[in-house]
């Protein structure tokens, strides 16, 4: 589908959103988000599960989900990405719905999502790395977090441009 006739607005909002997405659903199930060496091998930590891996183990790696035996601060960014997934779907599904049909909830409850997936998904990657002063480093699945979640606010920043555009006549309103 080509995109003439579809506003600045929304060519910028798609690819931030779609982009952002993939990044932050790649991060949300990654066991990354924090690596440590300890005694000759490595630890990850992720939002699910923490994995080890040493020269000593078979196959090389062992994972174990937490299952509820978890720090409360942990449960919290586990709930805050969560909530910013079901954001970021909804957003994403409603600023797509955009390109066949503009109607102003639709694109309200979008750019309304993006934000709001962005700002939760910020918001449980500062918890966690205040948390975790004790590691070596962050691991790539936090940044990848870190970077979708913007990703995801401004493409919801975008949509809401739109939208105010829309509400005020300029956009045509099917």
């Amino acid at each position: 589908m080509p995109l003439e006739g579809v506003s600045t607005e929304l060519k910028i909002s798609l690819p931030c959103l779609l982009v952002g997405a993939i990044l932050f659903f790649v991060s949300f199930a990654e066991p990354h988000w924090m690596e440590e060496t300890v005694q000759g091998g490595s630890v990850y930590l992720g939002l699910w599960e923490t994995c080890g891996s040493s020269p000593q183990l078979p196959g090389g790696a062992v994972c174990v989900s937490y299952g509820g035996d978890q720090a409360g601060w942990l449960t919290g960014v586990e709930v805050l990405e969560c909530f910013s997934l079901s954001a970021t779907v909804t957003g994403v599904a409603l600023t797509f719905s955009l390109l066949f049909k503009r109607q102003r909830l639709f694109c309200l409850l979008g750019a309304v999502g993006g934000i709001c997936a962005g700002i939760l998904g910020l918001i449980g990657a500062i918890v966690f790395a205040g948390k975790n002063d004790n590691s070596d480093y962050l691991g790539w699945a936090f940044y990848l977090n870190v970077v979708g979640d913007l990703l995801i606010g401004a493409g919801g920043g975008a949509v809401m441009v739109y939208y105010f555009r829309m509400r005020s006549g300029y956009v045509p309103v099917s």
